[in-house]
């Protein structure tokens, strides 16, 4: 089925969704050139695949068993989507795998995104997939992770300041704030999601805090190559020093900090994929740990 022109999701319309056949021959909701949708769509979304058939920026209205989980994608013709509201460690009776650096993912809940342009995806997530219980209460925590080869692999991704507004086919960023419980994920750069069998939500192993010295890197998971910004504090010194150990625990270098609080950037890391083990240690042997995660492009 093909829609043209605007299409509008209603709340009146009570509980009826439009159907389409997951397995097998697929069926879609096929949003032609030019077609948009809007609504209140709690209670109304497509329950299987849909199909978009123009470049713009589209947010996939999607659902299944009673749960709206919307996708976005920054806009590729033909790309087509589906979301399951299963457990996404054990799809279709096989076991998957976690990435190192992941510790869980959400109860239940993943998408099927299928296209061959490279787009940068946004994953919408609400109080039923329990996305404070795995991040620990801590949205840093949570990341976009991919299956391939039968593992969840970490795909490099940050929440979003202002979530995706839902209502709109349009990819629009306004309205809410994202929290741990509702909000919003998008890859940190485009991805072609054919190379992916699923898509879900992850939380990341790598929160080791301890004292008063406060430490975070940006963005992690991070590309290999890219630039990684160290945020730090030392609230009883101003000097400090940052070690990196890789897996082996051998010592990859060091840094030293001079400020009581600062920015590091360091553009000059050719750490291969991987976890690795950052340390910030100050004068009085005050220390914070952060796990940071290396992926390839």
């Amino acid at each position: 089925m093909s829609i043209f022109g605007e299409y509008e999701f209603s709340a009146e319309g009570g509980s009826k969704k439009m159907l389409t056949s997951r397995n097998g021959k697929k069926g879609y909701v096929n949003f032609a050139k030019g077609s948009k949708w809007m609504g209140e769509i709690g209670n109304q979304f497509v329950d299987g695949y849909v199909k978009v058939g123009h470049d713009d920026p589209f947010t996939f209205p999607i659902g299944n068993h009673g749960i709206y989980a919307p996708l976005s994608i920054s806009g590729a013709d033909a790309s087509t989507a589906a979301y399951f509201h299963d457990p996404a460690i054990d799809i279709n009776g096989i076991r998957s795998n976690l990435d190192s650096g992941v510790s869980g993912l959400i109860p239940a809940g993943y998408w099927d995104l299928s296209g061959a342009a490279a787009v940068k995806l946004t994953i919408s997530y609400s109080d039923v997939h329990k996305t404070d219980r795995i991040a620990n209460e801590d949205i840093s925590q949570l990341v976009i992770v991919g299956l391939q080869n039968g593992t969840w692999k970490i795909i490099p991704s940050s929440y979003d300041e202002v979530a995706l507004n839902v209502s709109y086919s349009d990819q629009i960023f306004k309205g809410s704030s994202s929290t741990v419980k509702q909000g919003s994920l998008t890859t940190d750069e485009a991805i072609i999601p054919n190379k992916y069998d699923y898509f879900t939500i992850a939380s990341l192993d790598n929160v080791l805090f301890a004292g008063d010295v406060q430490l975070s890197v940006f963005p992690n998971p991070s590309i290999a190559g890219r630039e990684l910004v160290i945020d730090y504090e030392l609230p009883s010194t101003d000097s400090g020093v940052i070690r990196i150990y890789n897996s082996n625990n051998e010592l990859i270098t060091t840094r030293n900090v001079n400020d009581q609080s600062g920015k590091l950037r360091l553009n000059d890391m050719k750490l291969n994929e991987g976890s690795y083990i950052m340390t910030l240690t100050d004068a009085l042997q005050n220390s914070a740990n952060k796990k940071l995660i290396i992926v390839n492009n």
